[in-house]
């Protein structure tokens, strides 16, 4: 059985000319040593346990760990990041703060900024990767959008008449939303990332609305529910977490743009042995997904979302039902909890798509 830790990760951000200092605190449940990874250009300055003592830290490459860390519960690292870098501790990767083994759940993320400037705070669930954002005053992101109890707060005007399209859509399937933050930066191996709190969008999308829009953006946000709030483990995990996500994207698609679209991007998903990459999708686990290549991993999202998409088409009260309780509070299901729940409600043919 997996070890489950919990943490509470906040940020802080003052700037002092060419610049920034982050500070970020992490509150959890003793356990493995916290190991720390900075990418280049960015400067580790103290870290100490909750009683004010320095924890000492063993540096190799990018990578620390911090010595003596396995029962302390509350941590404050502090460091310091060149104005320009606008994300802490990228562009390499975000900073890492999780054991070296085991399960990390972080309830909370929050953040703060003082004397101008900006920065956004979310952790990945899965792999307890706390992501810091942050800018200096005057150097706002060209895409920053703010959610707050399902109010869009955005600069750019289209960007936020885009995204509550698309929550609006979202909402009525899903149910509120988590607060969150959408924001330009890059994170590495991916186009698009969605932690808790903050949907990391690079910046070379920005100039392809239709495809940040369309493609994009309602699948992260989708994740806000499921891969955030829910969590998906066990064989056929990647069906609930990856292709409910991807099959939303495409009927919001179709409800924003009609048929023709939906038609344009569904038709690339597999028909041939359908039924045979399913069986191989409800048996890929998170150990097994580390394994596979890009192109099958591309090859199962496609047949699973086929399948989540034949199940909207069979029956689409009840699926729009079942994914609304799925996603009401935060819970954790195995990948084939989820199949038996669709299965009990619909009877579809793998090989069939509308």
């Amino acid at each position: 059985m997996r070890a489950q830790l919990r943490a509470l990760v906040s940020a802080s951000l003052r700037h002092d000319r060419d610049v920034l200092h982050i500070e970020t605190h992490i509150e959890r449940d003793p356990g493995d040593a916290l190991v720390v990874s900075l990418a280049s250009g960015c400067q580790m300055v103290e870290c100490r346990d909750e009683d004010g003592s320095p924890l000492a830290w063993r540096h190799e490459d990018d990578r620390l760990t911090l010595l003596g860390s396995h029962d302390v519960s509350r941590v404050r690292i502090a460091y310091a990041v060149p104005v320009g870098a606008r994300a802490g501790l990228l562009p390499d990767q975000p900073w890492l703060a999780r054991p070296a083994v085991g399960d990390f759940h972080v309830a909370i993320t929050t953040a703060w900024a003082t004397g101008g400037g900006g920065l956004v705070c979310g952790t990945d669930p899965h792999h307890g990767i706390p992501l810091v954002v942050a800018w200096p005053p005057d150097d706002e992101p060209r895409l920053h959008v703010e959610v707050r109890q399902g109010e869009v707060v955005a600069a750019d005007r289209r960007a936020g008449r885009e995204i509550t399209r698309i929550l609006q859509t979202l909402t009525g399937w899903l149910g509120p939303i988590d607060d969150v933050s959408i924001v330009d930066v890059a994170v590495p191996g991916a186009y698009a990332y969605s932690y808790p709190g903050v949907i990391a969008v690079h910046p070379g999308l920005l100039d392809f609305h239709a495809t940040l829009f369309g493609q994009f953006l309602p699948h992260e946000l989708s994740h806000q529910w499921f891969g955030n709030r829910v969590r998906f483990t066990g064989a056929g995990f990647l069906w609930p977490q990856e292709c409910l996500p991807e099959a939303l994207q495409a009927l919001y698609v179709r409800e924003r743009w009609g048929n023709a679209a939906y038609d344009l991007i569904t038709r690339s998903y597999f028909r041939q042995d359908a039924a045979h990459r399913l069986q191989q999708l409800l048996s890929v686990g998170p150990a097994e997904r580390a394994g596979l290549s890009l192109e099958s991993y591309h090859d199962l999202l496609a047949v699973g979302t086929r399948w989540w998409l034949s199940a909207f088409h069979a029956d689409a009260r009840a699926l729009h039902d079942i994914v609304r309780a799925l996603a009401v509070e935060p819970a954790e299901f195995t990948g084939a909890q989820v199949v038996a729940l669709v299965r009990e409600a619909v009877d579809i043919d793998p090989a069939a798509l509308p």
